[in-house]
């Protein structure tokens, strides 16, 4: 049984509320992805104000990094380390179409092989048009519902877009809380 998810809206669709994922890892859908170079750590240089040798890939194929956040060391000690993934257009694209082929085979896997109407035997899958149930699937997993099918396998929080990159991070969960002093 898969466990469904529900997605937060990133566009003004309101079936984006409706809009439920199953229990899968994001992992699942980075076929035919390029691998991650060095653009993205120029991109993660810029976009986090950092330096290099701050910014480690530990998987290039999931275009996963590791960042030093410097922004609060000021004395070079207790450096919080954070997770970051990373793609292009071209990356959000290619997720987009192996959710469409997933959500495909999921439907035709739903349908009954036959149905019985009065005594006569039909196959959904022989007169449904293929082309058009195609097409209804990417209409309605558009380019936001993939940014929001990232963040929520993820488990990350989308940051935003930034010359044309999607950046993705775990930054908030590894904040520590400030402790106030009380007298």
């Amino acid at each position: 049984m898969k466990e469904k998810l529900d997605i937060i809206k990133y566009t003004e669709w309101s079936s984006l509320n409706e809009f439920q994922i199953p229990n899968v890892r994001l992992d699942e859908f980075l076929y035919n992805i390029k691998i991650a170079g060095p653009k993205y750590v120029k991109i993660l240089i810029q976009y986090y104000k950092s330096y290099a040798q701050y910014i480690d890939l530990f998987d290039k194929k999931k275009h996963q990094y590791s960042v030093n956040d410097i922004t609060g060391d000021i004395l070079g000690n207790e450096r919080v380390k954070f997770k970051v993934i990373i793609f292009d257009k071209d990356d959000i694209d290619n997720i987009r179409n192996n959710f469409v082929t997933f959500s495909l085979s999921e439907f035709y896997s739903e349908l009954p092989e036959s149905l019985n109407i009065f005594g006569i035997d039909l196959k959904p899958k022989s007169f449904l048009d293929k082309d058009l149930v195609k097409y209804t699937f990417e209409q309605t997993i558009t380019f936001d519902t993939s940014l929001n099918i990232v963040t929520q396998l993820s488990d990350m929080t989308y940051e935003g877009e930034h010359q044309g990159y999607y950046i993705w991070s775990d930054k908030s969960k590894q904040q520590k809380p400030v402790q106030t002093n009380q007298i």
